[in-house]
């Protein structure tokens, strides 16, 4: 069984290899954000695992934020596209 210390060590190694942050630079971002969703705001306690998940740009790696799973799944879909991102805004503002 693991121990919490080891959870955290292992959630550390995780961040700093997937997004070059640390556990504590995330809750520094996560204390920025007052523990909300950058996008529609939503409290990472209504959130799958209660936790924001990190927003980084695929092609530099600059971490954008934390957003909610939802959010996050939305601009994954919409492939981080401004474009598409403003296309569909366009569409739900005329529907």
């Amino acid at each position: 069984m693991s121990t919490p210390e080891g959870k955290a060590w292992k959630r550390n190694e995780q961040l700093k290899s997937l997004y070059g942050i640390t556990a504590e630079g995330f809750e520094a971002l996560n204390e920025k954000q007052g523990g909300l969703c950058k996008i529609c705001e939503s409290p990472a306690s209504t959130n799958r695992f209660g936790r924001l998940y990190i927003d980084h740009c695929h092609v530099s790696g600059k971490i954008r934020g934390l957003l909610c799973s939802k959010c996050n799944m939305a601009i994954g879909l919409l492939r981080d596209c401004p474009t598409r991102i403003a296309s569909a805004l366009t569409y739900l503002q005329e529907g």
